[in-house]
């Protein structure tokens, strides 16, 4: 904020969020690696961001899952299950944290998007509703 001759402050305009803008576009695509110095060659370095995409993609999944069951328990043990499932869903969650960094590590591209997360998972899903 600046002062103006009146005594009011002023918002500068470089402290204003930046409207309207247009993605800076993509800097490195999914599926590739970059070169990163850490002893391993490209191939395997691909493989295992491969694999660990579809494990991240999984993991997701299953805090999804996790989620939807705790909304949705119902019953006599309601309290119980609501505690255990939301504990079992944060326990994903920090898995989901972990595999990303792992997979950043490699110099890839870790899977972010619900969306994208759905079509590399190899769980079924279930049915929209209770179950």
């Amino acid at each position: 904020m600046t002062a103006t001759q009146d005594g009011t402050q002023q918002v500068s305009s470089s402290s204003q969020p930046s409207l309207h803008q247009h993605g800076g576009g993509e800097i490195q695509t999914f599926g590739s690696v970059k070169q990163f110095p850490i002893g391993l060659s490209y191939d395997s370095r691909m493989y295992a961001a491969e694999k660990l995409n579809r494990t991240l993609a999984d993991t997701q999944i299953l805090h999804a899952l996790y989620k939807k069951c705790h909304w949705n328990v119902r019953g006599a043990t309601f309290y119980q299950l609501h505690l255990l499932l939301d504990k079992h869903a944060g326990e994903q969650l920090a898995l989901v944290d972990t595999i990303a960094e792992r997979i950043q590590s490699l110099g890839a591209v870790a899977v972010g998007d619900p969306r994208h997360a759905a079509e590399l998972t190899s769980i079924p899903r279930p049915p929209n509703g209770v179950e």
